[in-house]
């Protein structure tokens, strides 16, 4: 009995193979990406091919919500005004004035040159004067100095800078040891 059932199922599906119905769609007659060749009988045998396209993927490129942009200023170089009462004691050159608009801090640099004998200098009461009429100050440091070689030395100005309405110190006034070195219009790079 299972033999005639397996024979019967073979003998239909066989026939379905060979003999497709002819309301059966084009997709159906094809099979992976293969091409076939079927072969219909009716009056006349006739020959026809099938093609399957192959659908590509197009990659999916994701945008950024917002983009940044970032635009570089060059740097100009201001003419800076040096007032430094012990020029044969020392020598202050300032190396960079650097804010930081998100921190609204500003970053000062200055390389100090002693003249004299080894020793020891204190850099004190420094204060920072802005174009609004706000003074800021830093804290003090003590250094270590040979006779002339040049020392840098940073300082950082914590307290709250508005980068939209300070461009520049309209004086900058350091403190070393007892002569007050004072630099006069100061442009800020602020990033």
């Amino acid at each position: 009995m299972k033999t005639k059932k397996i024979l019967f199922l073979m003998a239909v599906f066989s026939a379905v193979l060979l003999f497709p119905f002819e309301g059966m769609a084009q997709s159906d007659k094809t099979i992976d990406d293969k091409v076939l060749k079927l072969t219909e009988k009716k009056k006349q045998p006739f020959e026809k091919t099938v093609k399957k396209k192959k659908e590509v993927e197009k990659p999916v490129v994701e945008k950024p919500e917002q983009q940044i942009i970032v635009v570089e200023t060059p740097k100009v170089k201001e003419k800076i005004k040096v007032n430094n009462p012990c020029p044969d004691k020392f020598d202050v050159e300032l190396v960079s004035v650097d804010g930081n608009s998100y921190q609204q801090e500003v970053r000062f640099s200055v390389m100090i040159t002693n003249l004299d004998v080894n020793k020891t200098i204190n850099v004190f009461n420094i204060k920072c004067y802005d174009n609004e009429g706000n003074i800021v100050s830093a804290s003090s440091r003590q250094f270590d100095t040979r006779t002339n070689i040049p020392v840098k030395a940073e300082f950082y100005l914590r307290d709250k800078i508005l980068p939209s309405k300070v461009n520049k110190f309209n004086a900058l006034v350091i403190s070393i040891d007892d002569c007050e070195v004072e630099f006069r219009d100061v442009p800020i790079n602020w990033n």
